[in-house]
């Protein structure tokens, strides 16, 4: 996957024994979510990023697309095992 000239505002969590990555991007100016996982035997360098965005343009309703061409910073909560 092609991340374009920006990524940024990684969040990193460890849960079920591996590390999960999720952070921004942009392609075509327009903003997309990304993400990312490895082992902890090979974190911090064995990142393998996923193909496709988990969210993106795409997922915006029409009014969230006319007032802006990005979806914004990844975020993430755990909860016990969730």
């Amino acid at each position: 996957m092609d991340v374009g000239t920006h990524t940024g505002d990684p969040d990193i969590v460890f849960f079920n024994n591996r590390w999960h990555m999720f952070m921004d991007f942009e392609v075509n100016d327009e903003y997309h979510i990304g993400y990312a996982s490895t082992t902890a035997s090979d974190f911090p360098y064995g990142w393998r990023l996923r193909e496709e965005p988990v969210f993106g343009p795409d997922d915006l309703d029409e009014r969230q697309r006319n007032e802006r061409r990005y979806t914004g910073d990844p975020d993430v909560a755990l909860e016990g095992e969730t």
